[in-house]
């Protein structure tokens, strides 16, 4: 999937209706970024390629009424290249890294390659958040999983955002976010996030999918997640937009 913003069948009705596309280059470590802007919808989906093929990670940027985005981050699966081949001309010929996941460390290093790409086209005064689903995180995936099979609560978003908030993942992206003087405030469920179960051995889950090596449990827990993130007290070096 692209992101929680993005169900495959909004996927290819946005697709279907694209304007041209434009590039930016990074000359250190030879990545592109394509976005892709769309008549009906006032964000745009961004691809990284490397050399001749396009990452198991996008992006996207969903507008709100009052100016402020989120960026959206996502898998791109087997499906979603298939769609990307027939409607987007310059990726008609590439490869695909299709990927149904990640771990944590991935998509903290996509989310740094894009950022550094897109930090001239990107206003970091409006950012509201950053969303993606937790099997893009899926070691914490798992984590979290456990945690849910040894306790019962009834308030599953503070639930949820308690535990993020003890991961080292807001440090991780902290990190990569600073330089553009911005922070990670919380990390929780997307708005109206909803919880589902996902039986491990029905549903045939592999861990190695999500580029995760270790047991999983019998249940995991897929939900979106999003982390609001707020400006540093200090400006630091960032985007061209930054005061």
């Amino acid at each position: 999937m692209v992101s929680s913003k993005f169900s495959n069948a909004t996927l290819i009705l946005i697709l279907l209706i694209i304007v041209p596309v434009s590039c930016v280059n990074n000359k250190q470590n030879k990545t592109r970024l394509i976005a892709v802007s769309c008549r009906d919808y006032s964000g745009k989906l961004y691809y990284l390629i490397m050399g001749d093929t396009v990452s198991s990670i996008s992006f996207d940027t969903f507008k709100y009424k009052d100016g402020t985005y989120d960026i959206g981050i996502g898998s791109v699966d087997t499906e979603h290249s298939v769609d990307c081949k027939r409607t987007i001309k310059k990726l008609k010929d590439k490869t695909f890294d299709c990927r149904k996941g990640h771990i944590s460390d991935e998509l903290v290093a996509g989310l740094s390659t894009f950022l550094s790409l897109a930090k001239d086209e990107l206003n970091f005064d409006s950012l509201r958040g950053i969303a993606f689903m937790n099997e893009d995180v899926f070691d914490i995936e798992i984590a979290i999983s456990n945690d849910f099979e040894g306790h019962k609560c009834e308030d599953f978003h503070k639930h949820v955002k308690d535990f993020m908030n003890k991961t080292n993942l807001r440090d991780k992206m902290n990190a990569v976010l600073k330089k553009y003087n911005i922070e990670v405030n919380n990390i929780g469920l997307n708005y109206d996030g909803k919880i589902l179960n996902m039986d491990t051995k029905r549903c045939r889950i592999n861990g190695a999918d999500y580029g995760y090596i270790g047991k999983l449990p019998r249940v995991l827990k897929c939900m979106p997640l999003r982390a609001d993130v707020k400006r540093c007290p200090k400006a630091q070096v960032g985007s061209k937009h930054s005061n």
